[in-house]
């Protein structure tokens, strides 16, 4: 595009920095929408916004931070009750870019096991885990060999 290094720089940490803020909205949202309770949500903002390594990182272009935002999304999603797109974009960033996102996601499935007892649910979230899984694996394997 013709940008010397350190307009792209900033550009690239403003872009990095509005994906992070609409995670966190994202999840903000979600919260309203499941809870019903505005409060629940504000006070999430509030102790997210009061933690510094969070703002600090949040727009640094580092593997970490990216998969930040769409495990933030993911979360979202959770807390919404869209397995299909929460568990698609957790088992994404587990393969893509950050492989302890395995160590939240366990968690997550546990409490999902844990609440639904409807078999139909968890062989749905099963196989959207396994598709999404291979997918990425495909695509990982044809763009790094």
């Amino acid at each position: 595009m013709g940008f010397s290094c350190l307009v792209s720089l900033y550009l690239v940490r403003i872009i990095l920095g509005t994906y992070m803020f609409l995670s966190l909205k994202f999840i903000r949202s979600s919260l309203d929408l499941s809870y019903k309770n505005q409060d629940i949500s504000k006070f999430f903002y509030v102790i997210m916004l009061t933690q510094f390594h969070y703002l600090f990182y949040s727009s640094r272009p580092l593997p970490n931070t990216y998969a930040l935002v769409v495990v933030n999304f993911g979360i979202g999603y959770w807390i919404w009750g869209k397995i299909e797109i929460w568990i698609s974009l957790l088992a994404a960033t587990t393969i893509l870019l950050w492989c302890d996102t395995i160590v939240l996601c366990i968690g997550m499935v546990l409490c999902e096991i844990q609440k639904i007892l409807d078999f139909k649910v968890l062989k749905k979230t099963i196989i959207w885990g396994a598709i999404t899984s291979v997918v990425c694996i495909v695509s990982t394997i044809l763009i790094d060999s």
